[in-house]
């Protein structure tokens, strides 16, 4: 996830002659990378969401405006918040174009932002900062930030025991989550993202063959595949 070790690893698979790669993970790399790889003529399978790299090679996943109005209609449809305080990671490229997508959306919905937080990752616990806004009342807090962190915010919403709903961004959606959360954390804050392997119609003999040849389950980004 370090664009500068993303920069050199583009710089060497266009000198090592490949004709595609899959990848970058993260959009903060990607900013960075994908203009190498299209001026070499390599074609990139890119896993970024910032809109700011629509357009480099192909995408495998949904873009930051095409992911908020979804969240929207969650917080709106289903949570049925009519107040929302943000928290955010805003070290990275991919959470800050996050937030302000779903900022932006939010507002056309008609739903009040009652705090707009940030954090920055490595803290031992986000206590403080979940105790914060939640001094502003909102009916539900919307998590930006990756895992472990949105765990770790996931943890401090239970412990609170707000009556305040919680929702993760998909910059969390990762196995990783759960683990960071604990189980009970993360049923409390479940996380926007696509079906577990196992949902879609009909997969039941992927998911087994994909077992049994790496002896693991597959993972929750395999669906993207």
């Amino acid at each position: 996830g370090d664009p500068d070790a993303g920069v050199a690893a583009a710089n060497s698979a266009v000198k090592a002659g490949l004709d595609a790669v899959v990848g970058p993970y993260n959009s903060g790399v990607g900013l960075k990378t994908l203009p190498i790889y299209m001026e070499a003529g390599l074609v990139p399978l890119r896993l970024t969401s910032s809109d700011e790299t629509a357009g480099m090679g192909f995408t495998l996943q949904p873009m930051t405006s095409q992911i908020a109005p979804v969240a929207t209609d969650a917080l709106v449809k289903e949570i049925k918040a009519t107040s929302v305080a943000l928290i955010v990671d805003t070290t990275t490229d991919y959470t800050r174009a996050a937030a302000q997508a779903m900022t932006t959306s939010l507002g056309k919905a008609g739903v009040k932002i009652t705090a707009t937080e940030s954090i920055t990752p490595g803290a031992t616990s986000y206590t403080d900062t979940v105790t914060k806004v939640l001094a502003t009342n909102p009916s539900a807090v919307y998590v930006i930030a990756y895992y472990p962190e949105a765990g770790l915010i996931a943890q401090a919403m239970l412990a609170s025991n707000t009556a305040a709903k919680c929702l993760a961004d998909y910059g969390a959606y990762d196995n990783g989550y759960i683990t960071a959360a604990g189980i009970p954390a993360a049923q409390k804050c479940p996380v926007v993202g696509v079906p577990a392997p196992g949902d879609f119609p009909n997969s039941a003999s992927l998911v087994e063959a994909y077992t049994k040849q790496f002896n693991a389950a597959p993972g929750s980004w395999s669906p993207y595949t």
